[in-house]
């Protein structure tokens, strides 16, 4: 959302429409997530895509992620103010971890 005079508009990028111009394969994927190196903080919604995906929760599966989980779907942060902050309470301590 953004604000305007009276009021707020919705506002996308027309980009987030476009097939992904990159697939990974499930050895990559799994490739990928074993080497990083970071501390990770993953945030998924209850009712979003990735949890019906049950090779997502496998690749997840003993990794030293910080995982939670909050009510909403996919587009939880976007979809009311209490998503948003709901996601912000997640992020904010672990960006402020050494």
């Amino acid at each position: 959302l953004m604000p305007v005079p009276g009021g707020y508009t919705w506002r996308t990028d027309a980009r987030l429409t476009l097939a992904s111009p990159l697939r990974l394969s499930w050895a990559h994927a799994q490739a990928f997530v074993r080497a990083l190196q970071c501390p990770v903080s993953l945030v998924l919604a209850e009712q979003g895509m990735m949890q019906a995906q049950p090779a997502v929760q496998q690749l997840l599966q003993g990794l030293p992620f910080e995982v939670r989980r909050l009510p909403g779907g996919h587009h939880l942060h976007l979809d009311d103010e209490a998503g948003a902050q709901r996601v912000a309470d997640c992020f904010n301590p672990f960006l402020r971890s050494p």
